[in-house]
């Protein structure tokens, strides 16, 4: 009965035993404890590198696959996943990768890519939130009004760049202004959904990270909020939440 295995075959004989194809004997003598735990390990790692793969798309394309697989291969050995949820997994990735390219044109915008892809990735994922009926809202009198407090949707993402998206997106070409963009996703559909916005709707839509109440906002800011409550962009927030 054959006695030294190398990982490959490990893992090989891991996946038939989970599906009842591999010889009980061979299978007890070949994944003792210390080998079950380096395929596990190699289970483990194969699935963090997958994961950023498949999150980190935009970024990959600008790294070349086989640079990507070597950085991801160095950040999954620095980060291991602490959470069974993996769709957050790689939040700081984009901070990593500047820092390892920080002699580099490109490690000036990588993190700001990065983000990027996280952000469609966590949006995608983000939990439903049921939408305001603003004909209902418009029947509370005003002082009621005033006092509700409003909150940035949960599938709603911000954020400013100098990178055009737009152009990454449309022909996957990096390009760099001289001004910072400001960005919007949301899903639509099942599908996340990238927009340009207003500086002022950004900043407005910037203080609805936490609760706030209409009554709190200065005139200006009140002028702009219709615009963001047309879009769906907020919902009420739940009593109690800060």
């Amino acid at each position: 009965m054959k006695t030294h295995f190398t990982l490959e075959e490990y893992q090989s004989l891991f996946l038939l035993g989970i599906n009842n194809q591999a010889d009980s004997e061979l299978l007890k003598s070949a994944l003792t404890h210390p080998t079950q735990m380096a395929v596990y390990e190699n289970n483990h790692r194969q699935t963090l590198l997958t994961c950023l793969a498949t999150t980190f798309i935009k970024t990959k394309l600008l790294l070349t696959p086989a640079r990507f697989e070597t950085l991801a291969d160095l950040y999954v050995q620095r980060t291991p996943s602490i959470s069974e949820n993996l769709n957050e997994y790689g939040e700081d990735f984009g901070t990593f990768l500047a820092e390892q390219l920080a002699t580099e044109e490109l490690g000036l915008v990588i993190d700001d890519v990065a983000q990027y892809d996280f952000l469609k990735q966590v949006c995608y994922y983000a939990a439903n939130a049921v939408d305001l009926v603003i004909e209902d809202f418009l029947t509370l009198s005003l002082d009621e009004q005033m006092r509700s407090s409003f909150v940035k949707k949960s599938s709603i993402f911000i954020f400013k760049s100098k990178v055009d998206f737009n152009a990454l997106e449309e022909g996957e070409v990096l390009q760099v202004n001289d001004k910072s963009g400001y960005y919007l996703l949301y899903r639509n559909q099942g599908k996340v959904k990238l927009m340009l916005i207003d500086e002022q709707i950004f900043l407005l839509l910037t203080l609805f990270n936490k609760s706030k109440a209409l009554e709190e906002l200065d005139a200006h800011e009140l002028e702009v909020l219709p615009q963001i409550l047309a879009q769906g962009w907020l919902v009420l927030a739940p009593s109690g939440q800060p």
